[in-house]
């Protein structure tokens, strides 16, 4: 996994108060490194010593109006094939939904509506600068990205401060996608909807949900743990979705979560930077609860297994949700334990 760097070879994690965490290798780990891939230049004319934007469909057709794009290591850990690119950022949580089903209404048609998302701020102060100059390194990246599509700059991720990572819940099967669907539990889908609709929609992934203790160890927790106010960092995938026709093009930027950990929590927060959380903040994140539509006919649970995340120069246990599976796709992600 990439973490930011400045011009001056600062990795922008640094820049925040040192009383925060951080998540990851040590300063002198690394700086230390050769591997490329392991810092994201934040300036616009190195990206492309970083990067490679590539189509998820080389091999296929190429005369539709849509084309999804990724970005994958220029110079990728390892000797197998392309790894995508996942990239480290920290901020304050603004808003959080990152449970299985996101915040689904459990009815049919909302399925391709329902999203996970995950919102940071800045905060005020000291660590609005670490901010601000992360929220520089991903204009900078969406400006490469439009460029090199050759198509206008898309619309901005950052609203009135926030820092908007979302992702779709669900995936359609189609006779053409080969869809890796996870099994759901009865913890994540309580009310068994989604595994009635499963002949048509899947969930194909799972948000790995964190906290870092006083050790310095990763815990897996439910979803539920996160507040607004705490200090996370989250990593993240770049999703591009290229649709053309016979008058415009233009290009779609989206940002993946992958996983999220609590750095420190809200209530810690307050007490070690009381002037950092000095803006408005949501007293409950957005639930997407809401009254059951009526029952239907059941449908077949698809469901493969997958694989754990590990975490690159930290202790990982999985005290609850242990052994969850993961699916990936046949496209490598970028690793923190990756040589």
């Amino acid at each position: 996994m990439s973490f930011i760097r400045t011009s001056n070879g600062q990795y922008i994690r640094e820049m925040w108060p040192a009383v925060l965490p951080r998540r990851g290798p040590s300063l002198t780990q690394l700086s230390s490194a050769t591997e490329s891939w392991r810092s994201m230049p934040s300036q616009y004319e190195q990206l492309s010593t970083w990067m490679v934007i590539q189509a998820q469909d080389e091999d296929g057709p190429r005369n539709g109006p849509r084309r999804p794009y990724m970005l994958t290591y220029l110079e990728p850990p390892g000797a197998g094939g392309p790894v995508q690119a996942k990239i480290h950022i920290q901020g304050f949580l603004a808003h959080c939904n990152v449970r299985v089903l996101g915040d689904w209404d459990r009815s049919e048609h909302n399925i391709p509506r329902a999203m996970q998302f995950v919102h940071l701020h800045g905060g005020t102060g000291p660590s609005r600068v670490a901010y601000d100059a992360q929220i520089g390194a991903v204009h900078e990246l969406i400006g490469y990205i439009a460029d090199s599509l050759n198509v206008a700059r898309p619309q901005d991720a950052v609203d009135n401060g926030d820092f908007r990572l979302e992702r779709t819940v669900f995936t359609k099967i189609t006779p053409v996608r080969n869809v890796r669907a996870i099994s759901l539990s009865s913890l994540d889908d309580p009310s068994g909807r989604a595994r009635r609709y499963a002949r048509k929609w899947v969930v194909d992934h799972r948000i790995a949900t964190k906290i870092r203790n006083t050790r310095g160890e990763l815990i897996v927790v439910q979803p539920g743990v996160l507040r607004p106010g705490d200090f996370v960092d989250v990593t993240f995938t770049v999703d591009i979705q290229y649709t053309s026709n016979k008058k415009t093009s233009r290009v779609a930027v989206g940002f993946l979560v992958h996983d999220i950990v609590r750095l420190m929590s809200s209530a810690e927060v307050q007490a070690a930077l009381p002037d950092a959380m000095n803006v408005p903040l949501p007293q409950h994140p957005p639930s997407g609860e809401v009254d059951l539509p009526p029952d239907d006919d059941e449908a077949p649970v698809l469901s493969t297994s997958g694989t754990e995340d590990t975490v690159m120069g930290e202790a990982t246990q999985n005290h609850v949700g242990a052994g969850l599976p993961h699916a990936l796709s046949s496209l490598n992600l970028g690793q923190e334990g990756a040589p």
